[in-house]
């Protein structure tokens, strides 16, 4: 994953990424990319969450990672 695939994403699914890894999900789209890139660098794994959609989302956003 690099930054430019990250930019493309829309704000929502950015702020989605980061919330089930606990970081912080205000600030400008630029901010919310930097945050996904750092997460995906330092491998931030999200966190365990009885929630089921949270881990619908955290299914979806990991498939987004895979690249060809």
């Amino acid at each position: 994953m690099n930054l430019d695939i990250i930019r493309l994403w829309k704000v929502k699914p950015l702020q989605d990424f980061l919330r089930v890894r606990g970081v912080k999900t205000t600030g400008r789209k630029e901010e919310l990319v930097a945050l996904v890139y750092a997460c995906h660098v330092m491998d931030i794994a999200p966190k365990p969450s009885t929630d089921d959609n949270m881990k619908t989302l955290a299914a979806e956003y990991a498939d987004l990672l895979l690249v060809d």
